[in-house]
């Protein structure tokens, strides 16, 4: 190998070596971000099937349960219709197949399955080396009324994705290897150009230098480094031609030359040093180009971080927002059911021929349904039915009226190692919300507090006030505003991080059920958070113990005094006729009941449309109208008719529900009070005498 190929063959190969590291840089940095992509379509395909079958889980359930096979055929049939879900099957709660749609293996699931599946759904993407073979598969348990009754498969056709997948990989190593080629040619090509062809010119040119032919000249007309060192080496030539000449006149000539052959290869090396500087100066550019990439990648990464945590948040919120139309709907059926319970004992005790055995059993029926309206209570407030007014109080009152209540005396006699250290701070805003929500929301935090330390330990009770210039991202994102701020630690065993996530959810709780409450303490203070539009951060760490801090927005409201209880002299009537109209008898009977012992005389009405025909006929000093009947219109239309038949009729709203849009809307209209069941003697007395009175 000559000269010549030998010095092409280094710098090919330097150029192929670069070309290939720059194209293994480009492609290190692509890939993880197409890995990135991939895992983003796999979880909007996760989150695709868990809706589906979130969307149909009841429907499911109540068709295993019944055994309507056929039915839930046509239910996963509705799943299928989805776009990608290549085949659902719908199993038994021994893991035998009732039906599929597509793949109907396995006919049996595994026991082990079973028993994942009990635990937690199933989520996996099962990638083959045929593209159309691979598929992502969600299992779950399907429950009916908190049973499990049977588990669903469901399988979405990845084909599409990891043919693109395969697609996108292709193209770029085309793309990274054309480049590498074209490049490589280019840079060989300029390489040749300006540094190996001349280099060889002057290579050959100085190998054909004799002493006879000193008067040669090397033919390089650039004006780059070369063409200088071409020139340099010309007048080299051209004195070494002179000096030959002048050899026997004067040997210092000699030196002279040598003199200016050291200054030309001076030349040389500061070019080479001007070459070296040049490249460092580009390889600086490049690792600044890479920091910079590389900071835009995390940046990426954070806002997906930040979306990641803000849909966690709206599926939290969703799923509360929902439990509470359930709770709801139910805290209403029991508020019907509960009146006769509350209210028939209050009308005994009044009594006072009954003998003291018969007035204790009617004491502990009261108390018992007492209980039971607390309960529901509770509900109401979970669906966010529970605030009727929204007064101006104080939060170290409202903490303080708990320390000193017997439900405090009775925990701390369960928890007898444990003490409270309250820190109050003082001077304090006003917030706007409801003082008995407020206080039950202390206690239930106390109270889970005392629970998460079973040897005792130290809860921590302070109250301060907070200015958040900017959002907050704790548990959930605070707003910026003033805030007054209720915190509650202790030092128990803390919360992991999978219940952190489902510990405001109701009946979702490890406490012993019967000492430690209903299971519905944490959601009653999410739901009451929301009544008065507050927000809950948690710091938690499993063994260390946890902190609620409750931020509520302040107000310059001034909190009015406590009202003593009124005498019922107050409330009594005088024979003022009195129309109770309510879709349900025992709520009739009830209301007319007390009403007939305040002194009123009473009729009562099945329906709108019944109280309508009794007003014809008859006038009525006020009507009490329940808002919500069925069948039949309902409150807010009767009392619209009522108003059109005797303008200015006097009536006062009762229902089973918080005071909605509908009861405002009446009001709007002349309606006088508003009072909720169940019926006291003094909340009913109290609103009739008003309305009465005017």
């Amino acid at each position: 190998m000559d000269l010549s190929q030998s010095m092409q063959f280094k710098i090919n190969f330097v150029i192929l070596t670069v070309c290939i590291i720059v194209a293994g840089f480009v492609f290190s940095i692509w890939y993880p971000i197409e890995q990135r992509r991939i895992e983003t379509h796999y979880e909007h395909i996760r989150s695709l099937l868990q809706t589906a079958f979130s969307q149909k889980r009841e429907e499911l359930a109540n068709e295993i349960f019944i055994g309507q096979r056929d039915a839930a055929g046509v239910s996963i049939y509705e799943i299928t219709r989805i776009s990608g879900i290549s085949s659902v099957r719908l199993y038994d709660s021994r893991g035998q197949l009732i039906t599929s749609i597509g793949n109907p293996f396995p006919l049996e699931l595994p026991t082990n399955d079973l028993e994942f599946l009990l635990e937690k759904p199933d989520w996996r993407v099962i990638e083959t080396e045929d593209p159309k073979a691979s598929i992502a598969r969600y299992a779950a348990a399907v429950e009916s009324l908190g049973e499990r009754v049977g588990f669903i498969h469901i399988e979405y056709n990845l084909s599409e994705l990891m043919q693109e997948k395969q697609k996108a990989i292709g193209l770029m190593l085309a793309l990274l290897i054309g480049l590498v080629a074209i490049v490589a040619v280019l840079m060989n090509f300029l390489l040749s150009r300006w540094i190996l062809n001349p280099l060889m010119a002057f290579i050959e040119a100085i190998q054909g230098i004799r002493l006879d032919t000193l008067n040669q000249r090397i033919s390089i007309e650039s004006r780059d480094e070369i063409g200088k060192l071409a020139a340099a080496f010309n007048d080299m030539l051209a004195r070494l031609d002179l000096e030959r000449h002048r050899t026997g006149i004067a040997v210092d000539a000699r030196d002279d030359a040598l003199s200016k052959l050291q200054q030309a290869y001076g030349e040389l090396a500061s070019i080479n040093e001007q070459l070296e500087r040049r490249v460092e100066k580009r390889t600086q550019d490049l690792l600044t180009a890479n920091d910079r990439l590389n900071a835009e990648i995390a940046e990426k990464e954070k806002a997906l971080q930040t979306i990641e945590e803000l849909n966690e948040r709206l599926i939290r919120s969703k799923k509360m927002e929902t439990l509470g139309l359930l709770a709801g709907g139910v805290a209403h059926d029991l508020n019907n059911v509960l009146s006769g319970i509350v209210t028939y004992p209050e009308l005994l005790l009044m009594d006072e021929t009954l003998s003291p055995s018969v007035r204790k059993s009617v004491e502990v029926i009261q108390r018992s349904g007492q209980k039971a309206a607390a309960i529901v209570q509770d509900l109401l407030t979970l669906a966010r039915r529970g605030v009727v007014n929204s007064r101006p109080v104080r939060i170290n009152d409202i903490v303080a009226e708990y320390l000193a209540s017997p439900e405090h005396e009775k925990l701390l006699a369960f928890h007898p190692h444990t003490v409270v250290d309250y820190r109050p701070a003082d001077g304090l805003a006003n917030v706007m919300g409801s003082a008995i929500h407020l206080k039950k929301t202390v206690m239930n935090l106390v109270s889970n507090a005392a629970e998460a330390m079973p040897e005792g330990g130290m809860i921590g009770i302070r109250t301060y006030s907070q200015r958040l210039e900017t959002p907050y991202p704790g548990y959930e994102l605070v707003p910026e505003g003033d805030y007054v701020v209720l915190e509650v630690s202790d030092s128990g065993i803390g919360i992991s991080k999978n219940d952190l996530s489902r510990i405001f959810e109701p009946f979702y709780t490890k406490k012993v059920m019967g000492r430690s409450g209903t299971g519905l303490g944490m959601a009653v203070v999410w739901g009451t958070m929301r009544d008065h539009h507050g927000y809950i951060d948690i710091r938690s760490k499993e063994g260390e113990g946890t902190t609620f801090l409750l931020y509520f927005p302040s107000t310059d409201v001034e909190a009015s005094e406590h009202q003593d209880p009124v005498s019922q002299e107050v409330y009594q009537g005088k024979g003022e006729r009195i129309l109770v109209v309510d879709d349900i008898e025992e709520q009739r009977e009830i209301a007319a009941a007390l009403l007939n012992r305040l002194g009123y005389r009473v009729d009562t009405a099945a329906s709108g449309e019944e109280a309508l025909m009794r007003m014809t006929a008859q006038d009525f000093d006020l009507v009490i109208l329940d808002m919500i009947m069925d069948p039949g219109i309902d409150g807010l239309e009767t009392y619209r008719r009522m108003i059109a038949l005797r303008p200015g009729q006097k009536a006062v709203i009762a229902s089973g529900f918080a005071e909605n849009h509908r009861v405002k809307e009446a009001q709007a209209l002349g309606a006088g009070a508003y009072i909720r069941k169940p019926y006291s003697i003094e909340k009913i007395g109290m609103a009739v005498k008003q309305a009465i009175v005017g």
